[in-house]
């Protein structure tokens, strides 16, 4: 994969690595992304960026260090190397530090990019936002005010290499548009927010996520302080995979070293309900996160990590399955070549079960229904703590019913993977990594009105 200026730095850069008797990875990635933002028509901003680096890994007498650069003439690739190797020296020394092991990468089975987003013009960008806006309006004449409309195309190249003859790389391609979109009337105003994905934005119908967009903040008006109490609930399916975003942390197995998850000395343990089976799937067709290599080069595979409530895995990468001497690397993840890989999920699914959400609501009763939480990233993957806040709607005779805000929403995860009654048949693929349906919960803690 190699090609152009980015093959030749990272090919200075493993040779300087092979010439010192280093054993080192390098990570290369390039990349444009194109954006267009648009509020009430005009255009708020239209951005075209290329990026592309090179980030080194390597180790040096059970020391890691690591080191990036954008300027890929050979001096600066040579120096790079010359960065991490100077931080390795100053690093603890630790067994667990290795080269990843050369392995074969098999192909998705599956498109993971297309031209669609390179071809496509920026004017039509721009129309494409604007009749995200529009769609909107049409919906309700309550719906007075776009905040703004979104409209990114992110297409690129990664290869991972290292000296151990490791040589893995893909093509990768994401559009994404969303919307937030304010309704008003005499009560107040709300805030609807919509967002799809698709391998290149032109593939996304923007009618869609007008509509979308319009009937949140709609549903939103009149709210009113919801009760307080321990109630029955059921948890919108885009509210899951927040939380599931939330909980990925606690599956990494640095992590469980550390002492720092609060799912920790619980491998075989039920830590949940048996509704309950959640899977990494980095091969998912139509994953935002799918890919054929990990952050390592290493080829991606399906990891299960609760089956029927139990919790059957942890994500691994080449230094934590060494450690534990138990696992599969495979999970290591990379936001750029900026910095070194982490462990965390590409795809984090809860297998959807039979019953519609429907029927999920018949059985909440008089709960609630809860459609938006906020503060996820405040929960904490340690002790499984979080406090939350959050809006939705009660439940009358298992229908949504008054739409209900400023919930204060408080638990630990341990808790609520426990309360978790059924799990809908509505899986939804989100934009990040992911996929959620709606669940019910036995009972969940909400602050509002006495």
């Amino acid at each position: 994969m190699s090609a152009g200026e980015d093959g030749r730095a990272a090919e200075i850069a493993l040779d300087v690595l092979r010439n010192l008797g280093l054993d080192g990875e390098v990570y290369s990635e390039s990349g444009t992304r194109a954006k267009v933002a648009v509020s009430e028509g005009r255009v708020e901003s239209v951005e075209e960026r290329h990026d592309r680096g090179i980030g080194v890994r390597l180790f040096v007498d059970g020391r890691s260090g690591f080191a990036f650069t954008t300027d890929l003439t050979p001096d600066a690739v040579r120096g790079v190397v010359g960065e991490a190797r100077e931080i390795a020296r100053h690093a603890e020394p630790d067994e667990g530090w290795r080269l990843p092991a050369r392995a074969p990468v098999p192909p998705l089975p599956f498109p993971n990019t297309t031209d669609h987003g390179a071809t496509f013009p920026m004017p039509r960008r721009i129309e494409m936002a604007r009749a995200i806006e529009a769609a909107a309006r049409a919906v309700d004449p309550r719906v007075k005010r776009s905040r703004q409309a979104v409209v990114i195309d992110l297409w690129g190249e990664v290869r991972v290499a290292n000296t151990g003859g490791l040589d893995a790389g893909y093509r990768y391609g994401r559009g994404i548009a969303w919307l937030d979109v304010a309704a008003t009337d005499r009560g107040g105003s709300q805030v609807g927010h919509h967002a799809e994905f698709a391998l290149a934005a032109r593939e996304i119908d923007p009618e869609a996520i007008g509509r979308e967009a319009a009937r949140k903040a709609l549903a939103k008006l009149g709210s009113t302080p919801g009760r307080t109490g321990r109630i029955p609930a059921v948890l919108d399916r885009e509210v899951v995979a927040g939380l599931l975003d939330a909980l990925a942390p606690a599956f990494s197995a640095r992590r469980v070293l550390k002492g720092t998850s609060f799912l920790a000395g619980r491998l075989g343990d039920p830590v949940a309900s048996p509704s309950v089976t959640l899977v990494d799937e980095p091969r998912l067709p139509g994953g935002f996160g799918s890919a054929p290599a990990d952050g390592e080069g290493l080829p991606t595979h399906r990891t299960p990590l609760l089956e029927e409530g139990r919790l059957i895995g942890y994500l691994h990468d080449t230094y934590s399955a060494a450690k534990t001497g138990a696992g599969r690397a495979g999970n290591a993840v990379r936001t750029s070549y900026g910095v070194p890989p982490q462990i965390g999920p590409m795809n984090l699914v809860l297998l959807p079960g039979p019953e519609p959400v429907e029927a999920l609501l018949e059985r909440a009763g008089g709960g609630i229904l809860v459609t938006e939480l906020m503060g996820l990233h405040t929960a904490d993957p340690t002790s499984g703590d979080f406090s939350l806040g959050g809006s939705g709607r009660l439940l009358e005779g298992g229908r949504p019913g008054a739409p209900v805000d400023q919930l204060a929403i408080s638990g630990n995860f341990r808790d609520l993977l426990a309360s978790i009654e059924a799990v809908g048949a509505d899986l939804r693929l989100f934009p990040g990594g992911g996929g959620a349906p709606s669940v019910l919960l036995r009972e969940l803690s909400v602050a509002g009105r006495s």
